[in-house]
């Protein structure tokens, strides 16, 4: 089969209207994936999934409150075979504050947690600060998931309101 010169020209204007297409399609993922604002690689949960250690030639990452850290040093690597490496490649928060792996990958909002968990969760989250190097951070956490404290329902809050209005009225009718 010979080629032609119109053959050639119809691929390269194939390529030509195509490559645009495709930039506008991929590069809103890879400007996420890849931007580093603040020195921190943007990354999304499906991404940290891949660093779960499966990959030797990868490297070992775990979230913690959106903050992903590098483990692969830690007792998370698969090749030192540690207790711990079902929680790589996931966001631990929940988990650690609970201290249960099997909940690794739990987006339970953090308001749910008792004074202890969260003071157990403040000190995982200060020794991984000064143990492993923060890498990046997730951006497509669960909306409410890092909400630490629990809200005050809506109808206490305008009680509590009335109150202090009445407080007020019998206060100056005195």
């Amino acid at each position: 089969m010979e080629w032609e010169l119109k053959d050639f020209t119809s691929i390269i204007l194939s390529l030509v209207l195509l490559l645009p297409l495709a930039v506008i399609y991929f590069a809103p993922g890879l400007i996420s994936m890849f931007w580093k604002k603040d020195g921190l690689q943007r990354m999304k949960l499906c991404e940290l999934e891949m660093f779960d250690g499966s990959d030797s030639q990868l490297p070992i990452f775990v979230s913690l409150k959106g903050k992903v850290y590098d483990v692969s040093d830690g007792p998370y690597s698969k090749k030192k075979k540690q207790q711990y490496c079902d929680l790589s490649g996931k966001e631990i928060g929940y988990a650690m504050a609970l201290n249960q792996r099997n909940l690794a990958g739990d987006f339970t909002p953090l308001s749910t947690l008792t004074k202890e968990q969260r003071k157990t969760l403040k000190q995982v989250e200060k020794v991984y600060e000064r143990k492993y190097k923060q890498i990046g951070q997730i951006v497509d956490l669960p909306k409410g998931y890092l909400e630490e404290e629990p809200k005050e329902p809506e109808n206490k809050q305008v009680k509590s309101k009335k109150k202090k209005k009445k407080k007020k009225k019998k206060s100056t009718l005195r």
